[in-house]
């Protein structure tokens, strides 16, 4: 298939879980894919599996939640018309024995990385135009024991969506 051809997406997340699928969905559909992970081993053994697949892909290091790795990766990218950003992480912690360090790495990675990608994707895609796809969760819905982290960066990662949606028309 070849819905994505001529056509090139950055995912971040890409080492593992719905990151990597959907990396090598989009490489499937013809997308030249750049792989980004804070692991970036794990972004380079995802590209190279695609590469081995027949696929188009590049391995890059991205730390989600800093705005400086976002320029230099974007600025890497010579044409892009995707961003999926499927970078998260969550904790199995009930609110009372939960660090505040762990909460506000959370936050951190699944809203700030979101806000992050949001910014600077649009400004990637601003000449071309092109989509930015934001991986909630259901648990931003329906509150979980012990994910009170997660569930309320995923809530916070659903209105960001519609705002940014909203600012881009």
């Amino acid at each position: 298939m070849t819905r994505f051809a001529g056509k090139s997406a950055l995912i971040t997340g890409a080492a593992s879980g719905i990151g990597a699928a959907a990396a090598r969905a989009l490489a499937r559909e013809g997308a030249s894919v750049w792989c980004a992970d804070i692991t970036c081993d794990g972004a380079i053994a995802v590209a190279g599996q695609i590469v081995s697949d027949g696929g188009i892909a590049h391995g890059v290091a991205l730390d989600v939640t800093t705005e400086a790795t976002w320029i230099e990766v974007l600025d890497g990218i010579p044409t892009l018309d995707h961003v999926v950003h499927a970078a998260g992480i969550s904790a199995g912690t009930p609110v009372w024995d939960m660090p505040l360090s762990e909460w506000r790495r959370i936050h951190d990675v699944n809203l700030d990385g979101a806000f992050l990608a949001v910014k600077h994707g649009t400004r990637a895609l601003r000449a071309r135009g092109g989509t930015i796809t934001l991986i909630a969760s259901a648990s931003g819905h329906k509150p979980a024991p012990g994910a009170a982290a997660y569930s309320s960066s995923k809530a916070a990662v659903h209105m960001l969506a519609r705002v940014a949606a909203k600012e881009c028309l």
